[in-house]
């Protein structure tokens, strides 16, 4: 059910690619903004209220001569920070950090060390134990640096990385201990999760590599007892036998390989990865285009099971990859028909995979639809930012707030089971494709989804 949605454009005109977002305990979500054509060439940041009003929006002034561009978004006690570069007319590139209060205040705004480089950074941001920023970037030619600044926004320590030829790092955490955990492309061939303590100083390295190429970028998260995992697409074999593997690693808090997973298919590129409150990862694959598909495989490094998503006329391609509140899977889509992007979509799945909830949220044929980031808030709810690009040129950011069914029969979002709820499931009575009141996944809503409804009578537990 989307509670509600926003479009948003530059008050300069022209229109803005809608990128990251993060959900508040209380329910707040922040969403940053890319300019495009026409829409100047200030980044924005906006903040909505948990019943979708728009609090505030900042846009970063107009850089002369240059551009500026936020790659990554996390929350702090004080507010949100956010990590991007600054490029000046002639291609050099600085890391920015910038932090904001609740209210929208900028606090602070440091920079990179030393001189722009040419190169193109996307800086990784991660926030400490002690509410420490830290970040990593790379010049995508075998250099980069980590650094770490505290919550006022004073500069730590810096610490120089060095890569193997072309790459850089795709992804970064911290552990509890407050140890920084990169994942790096290295040249294109070889994936590394590097361990870096407090003063920067390099743990460990594991490499993981197929035959050849590695074909996508690293996603990686960290478990409650530190342990690591992290998925990336390799190819394997040679000539003709070539296939190109979506892989996932589990390394121990030491560095030491748990275990590996290669997918079965001939092809599948990991596209994004969520954990658990288990340590069981849930990975969205591209396969042979469109199609796609999500796995879940378990702490052990097992498969438990594997979905795809069809229905007559067009195929969905899987995207984003979150997990809610209650352990559910949300995943967001883009339906297609033939190389035509018409529509978003989002679903849900249980933990054992069962297919609880999918509707198209925004759909307009002829008319390119990008999808950002899926984030999911404390509540159980998510929130999607999309951009929808029409033939005028002019699109519309949006995000949506997607609230899920607190407990099974919970068909209208109320956190009980009552007579609403009943009337939607007689209301939808008899064969229905992936209807939320067929709770046992049989295409029928039907009397055995009915004493469901009735055995969950009553508030939802919790």
């Amino acid at each position: 059910i989307a509670t509600w949605e926003d479009l948003w454009r530059p008050a300069a005109g022209g229109w803005a690619l809608a990128d990251l977002t993060v959900v508040g305990p209380a329910g707040e979500t922040y969403v940053t903004t890319r300019p495009q054509a026409g829409g100047g060439n200030g980044s924005g940041l906006l903040k909505y209220t948990a019943d979708g009003t728009l609090e505030w929006a900042v846009v970063r002034e107009e850089v002369t001569d240059g551009s500026e561009g936020f790659t990554d978004l996390e929350l702090t006690p004080e507010g949100v920070s956010v990590v991007g570069i600054t490029v000046d007319r002639d291609g050099n590139t600085q890391t920015l950090l910038l932090n904001y209060a609740a209210d929208g205040t900028l606090q602070w705004e440091a920079r990179s060390i030393g001189p722009a480089i040419p190169g193109f950074l996307v800086p990784q941001l991660a926030i400490g134990p002690a509410g420490e920023r830290v970040v990593a970037t790379d010049d995508g030619a075998g250099a980069g640096v980590l650094e770490r600044y505290d919550a006022a926004g004073a500069l730590l320590d810096a610490r120089a990385l060095v890569f193997e030829g072309f790459g850089g790092v795709s992804a970064l955490e911290i552990d509890s201990a407050g140890n920084a955990v990169l994942a790096v492309l290295n040249n294109f061939t070889t994936y590394a999760i590097e361990k870096y303590d407090a003063e920067g100083t390099l743990l460990w390295s594991h490499e993981e590599s197929g035959d050849g190429l590695a074909l996508s970028e690293a996603f990686m998260a960290i478990d409650a007892s530190d342990d690591i995992v992290a998925t990336g697409s390799v190819e394997v074999g040679a000539g003709k036998a070539l296939q190109v593997k979506s892989r996932v690693w589990k390394l121990s808090s030491a560095g030491a390989l748990l275990w590996t997973y290669d997918s079965e298919m001939s092809f599948a590129i990991s596209r994004d990865l969520a954990m658990d409150d288990d340590g069981a990862v849930s990975i969205t694959r591209a396969l042979a285009f469109p199609s796609s598909d999500l796995v879940r495989i378990d702490a052990a490094g097992a498969e438990s099971w594997r979905r795809t998503f069809s229905e007559a006329g067009f195929v969905t391609s899987f995207r984003g990859v979150a997990i809610n509140a209650f352990g559910d899977v949300i995943v967001s889509a883009l339906d297609a028909q033939g190389l035509d992007f018409f529509g978003v979509r989002v679903l849900r799945y249980d933990s054992a995979g069962g297919l609880e909830w999918t509707g198209r949220i925004a759909e307009d044929a002829g008319h390119e639809f990008f999808v950002g980031d899926l984030q999911t808030g404390p509540d159980g709810r998510a929130a999607l930012a999309i951009t929808k690009r029409p033939d005028t040129g002019l699109d519309q950011a949006l995000t949506v707030h997607l609230r899920f069914a607190a407990c099974t029969g919970d068909l209208d979002g109320t956190e009980d089971v009552a007579f609403t709820d009943l009337l939607i499931l007689l209301a939808a009575w008899g064969p229905q494709a992936a209807h939320p009141a067929d709770f046992d996944g049989d295409g029928v809503v039907g009397f055995l989804d009915l004493l469901t409804l009735i055995a969950g009578w009553g508030a939802c537990a919790g």
